[in-house]
């Protein structure tokens, strides 16, 4: 056999045998971790979310009517959706490096979320989420193991549905009465001395002292009632400016009167903040609520808008 030939062959024997240790490596590796770990195969089985810190603790509980937060709120079916669906496609992309395995599970013990999920056969499954100081990078903790997390094809930091605050977590939904539900919507301009009301009058809606009725344009309004959100919720002493604007007299009071208990709404609307575009409104809890100028402005109607022409 010819020099060259000899060469040639154990050239093409070192490539095989260097192809088959990196093979046999790789499903190693592969083996090494389940990616599957964290994520929750039914979401629908489970009956709480407990999420908790150092500074606080929120508790997602499934009741019969939806989710509810703290025993106090409703919480956002959005954000439900968005952490069930977290939950359930949340894969293990690899075991962290043992060359900062230390200084990040030390991190997530100090910083991070303690996310505990009991599912209604009485079961419960822990884990730590958490992340680097960007927030790319997500990381899970379990049994003083951690893990880089994520979502295949979904860049987001998923971590973050498990840092949201109490009011984020809260349902933003606002008004959910249709016309054929109220039963009266009252707003009494206090600094102008005038009032709207719109009222059911036997068999459709009605507006005080208007007598030749715009439907068109009662409908349109009412149309924004059906599904109203705020924008967001005020947490006491964080916006001084807004805390010292609640103390003041507010430019308009509103009440909704509805069938359905449940939606009947109270709310003292404050004039605009120079510079700002959120108006301040106040409920019958005293939560602190702000919602854009352009859908506040549509709300803050006069009945002279609705006498057809």
């Amino acid at each position: 056999m010819k020099k060259t030939t000899k060469l040639t062959l154990i050239l093409v024997a070192l490539i095989a045998v260097s192809l088959m240790i990196a093979l046999i490596g790789k499903k190693e590796n592969m083996r090494s971790f389940d990616a599957n770990l964290f994520a929750v195969s039914d979401t629908s089985a489970i009956a709480s979310v407990t999420i908790s810190s150092q500074t606080f603790t929120n508790e997602l509980t499934k009741t019969a009517k939806g989710w509810t937060l703290n025993n106090q709120y409703l919480a956002d079916p959005n954000m439900i959706h968005i952490m069930q669906s977290i939950l359930s496609q949340v894969k293990v992309k690899r075991p962290v490096a043992k060359l900062n395995h230390e200084e990040i599970v030390k991190s997530l013990k100090e910083q991070g979320r303690k996310v505990s999920i009991k599912y209604d056969d009485g079961t419960q499954w822990n884990f730590i989420a958490g992340g680097n100081a960007s927030k790319k990078d997500a990381f899970y903790l379990k049994d003083e193991q951690a893990y880089f997390v994520e979502i295949p094809g979904y860049n987001n930091y998923i971590s973050g549905i498990f840092e949201l605050t109490e009011n984020q977590w809260r349902d933003r939904l606002l008004f959910s009465s249709t016309w054929r539900s109220l039963k009266s919507l009252e707003i009494n301009y206090l600094d102008e001395n005038e009032k709207l009301k719109i009222y059911f009058d036997n068999k459709f809606l009605a507006v005080e002292g208007v007598s030749k009725l715009d439907t068109a344009a009662l409908m349109t309004y009412m149309g924004q009632y059906e599904y109203f959100q705020i924008n967001d919720y005020l947490e006491k002493g964080k916006y001084p400016k807004y805390d010292s604007l609640s103390l003041t007299t507010p430019m308009a009071e509103l009440t909704v009167r509805d069938i359905d208990l449940s939606k009947d709404v109270d709310l003292r609307i404050f004039p605009l903040l120079k510079n700002q575009n959120f108006y301040l409104v106040v409920g019958r809890k005293e939560e602190m609520m702000v919602i854009d100028s352009k859908r506040m402005s549509n709300i803050l109607s006069k009945k002279d808008q609705f006498i057809s022409k």
